[in-house]
């Protein structure tokens, strides 16, 4: 067969092909689900592919199937790493630690990223992870918004639409904790803040950006929870109270939301982030003597979960509780 030059693919083409080669043989019906394409798109690549070369398509009694050709198997045009090409991205509280991580994580990986912060301090910080991220040949929209309110995840939401005309991926990640204090001195202001943040914020986000997902038939939704919402901390109780309901809510939306939408959650452990040294030394020592691994986990490792759970290959996983702590949660 004659050589290809790397280029006679468009991005959409790619995707599918991509995609048939990870499960092998699929129906027009089963691709357009995976990928959040409408059926008459993929059918219409599905018969570029074909005629290229790419593509064979199967008749499996009264079903049409497609898989790769040999050559299509061998056509890597792009890194491997690429497995959210096309995809959008919707990352709140992005502009540091996880969220920022996460976010050049889905960028290197070819997802186009809105980029979410709360604070007009952290401008310098959110622009300068949008200038990180748009070296990987993505879209890339800056959006100041407080999801803690209706008006803020509804300007985010805006935003999403028109910067990226759409939303495939919503990761929750926005998150504050109260100032460590006794329980008894802990403020009511304090209190709903944090659960306004962390709980509430996670709903408002998924209320709005479900709704396009549900209507395209297929998303992927990720909350960023804690292990504290798990074991419990007597330094925070708004904020492990705000975490537990974060699995919970994980739960309830993933029995709501399928089959369709994907819908999990990941529990870090002690991970070297500006919250997490704000804790003090001490603190951290403490924490490390506790953790099997011996030190604190990056945002990069949280990342590259994150880019698995979203991807294609947890397909099937849905309601799940991922923790990332080095050991810490073994008791």
């Amino acid at each position: 067969m004659k050589a290809r030059h790397i280029d006679t693919l468009s991005k959409s083409e790619y995707s599918v092909l991509f995609h048939l080669i990870n499960y092998n043989r699929l129906s027009a019906l089963e691709l357009s689900r995976i990928l959040g394409y409408s059926r008459q798109n993929v059918s219409a690549i599905l018969s570029r592919l074909v005629k290229k070369g790419y593509v064979v398509r199967l008749r499996v009694g009264k079903r049409v199937f497609y898989e790769p050709s040999s050559y299509g198997r061998e056509y890597k045009p792009y890194p491997y790493k690429r497995f959210l090409l096309g995809k959008r991205a919707v990352i709140t509280g992005a502009s540091r630690g996880i969220g920022k991580a996460i976010a050049l994580e889905f960028a290197e990986k070819g997802a186009d990223v809105v980029i979410n912060y709360r604070q007009v301090k952290h401008d310098p910080l959110a622009h300068e992870v949008a200038q990180e991220a748009k070296k990987y040949g993505v879209k890339v929209v800056v959006c100041r918004a407080d999801i803690s309110t209706e008006n803020g995840v509804k300007k985010l939401y805006q935003a999403t639409m028109e910067g990226l005309g759409g939303i495939d991926i919503l990761v929750n990640n926005a998150g504050i904790i109260e100032p460590p204090a006794d329980w008894l001195n802990l403020t009511r202001h304090a209190w709903l803040k944090t659960i306004d943040t962390n709980l509430y914020g996670a709903f408002l986000t998924t209320r709005y950006f479900a709704k396009p997902m549900l209507k395209q038939r297929y998303g992927k939704i990720l909350y960023i929870a804690s292990v504290w919402g798990t074991v419990g901390s007597a330094n925070a109780p708004a904020y492990t109270a705000s975490k537990s309901g974060i699995l919970n809510l994980t739960k309830a939306m993933a029995k709501e939301l399928a089959p369709y939408i994907n819908v999990n959650a990941i529990s870090p452990g002690n991970i070297d982030t500006d919250l997490t040294r704000a804790a003090g030394e001490e603190f951290i020592r403490d924490v490390i003597e506790q953790t099997p691994f011996k030190r604190l986990g990056t945002p990069k490792e949280v990342a590259k979960l994150a880019a698995f759970l979203v991807s294609s290959h947890a397909s099937f996983i849905t309601g799940a509780e991922v923790v990332i702590d080095g050991g810490f949660s073994l008791r």
